[in-house]
């Protein structure tokens, strides 16, 4: 999760310092509000994308990955996430379109790079247990059994 954030985070900077848009809270100009090449690298300038919407759907996929059973949890809330820089005037739709794209990209490219990291998850009496592990279990180091 953590890793698939932090992807995220780099990503969004990326675009950020590349694109000017002012965000919709400020009472500007029809012309701020168009996406320019950029040349500001402040933040009433630059809304495009969302970066808490990329960081939401990173983290909100890597959850997935490991327990698919909270699909419906998970994206509903990183919509909320996203729906919520809508009325505060922090992005526009397409912001926020954007960032879940990002975050989805850089979850994705996280999970390519660690494809055997994996939570086996499972119970020992009433207490929980995890541990790390490859997926096919070949590469458990003793300590971890």
């Amino acid at each position: 999760m953590l890793a698939s954030h932090l992807a995220a985070t780099a990503m969004k900077a990326a675009v950020k310092r590349r694109v000017d848009r002012a965000r919709p809270r400020l009472f500007s100009s029809e012309r701020d509000h168009q996406l320019t090449r950029g040349e500001r690298n402040e933040g009433p300038h630059n809304s495009f994308p969302s970066g808490h919407t990329a960081g939401a759907m990173a983290v909100g996929r890597a959850i997935l990955r490991e327990y698919p059973e909270v699909r419906g949890r998970a994206y509903a809330t990183v919509a909320a996430m996203g729906a919520l820089q809508l009325p505060t005037g922090a992005h526009f739709p397409i912001d926020v379109a954007a960032g879940a794209a990002i975050g989805l990209g850089a979850e994705a490219a996280v999970a390519r790079v660690f494809p055997d990291a994996a939570f086996e998850r499972g119970r020992r009496g009433d207490k929980a247990v995890g541990k790390w592990c490859a997926r096919n279990d070949s590469n458990v180091r003793p300590s971890d059994s």
